[in-house]
């Protein structure tokens, strides 16, 4: 991901997401929070990806798209 962070990889949410469509990577109330927080100021979409079937105990992710990815195995 190195030669993507600054353009195309954050570590927080840019000034202008308007229109944007937004990933955020985590299982905790932080993510959800950041996706929320995209889709208030203007992105077109906001995903909250995490690796397991639920999130952190106890985060309220209703009006938030998730998604679950799963690595794959090494072969």
């Amino acid at each position: 991901l190195d030669p993507l962070r600054g353009r195309s990889v954050l570590d927080a949410l840019p000034d202008d997401v308007q229109g944007r469509r937004v990933v955020v990577a985590g299982s905790d109330e932080a993510a959800v929070a950041t996706a929320r927080a995209a889709l208030a100021s203007g992105a077109s979409s906001a995903v909250v990806l995490h690796r397991r079937a639920e999130l952190d105990e106890g985060v309220d992710a209703a009006g938030v798209e998730r998604a679950v990815g799963v690595p794959e195995a090494a072969a």
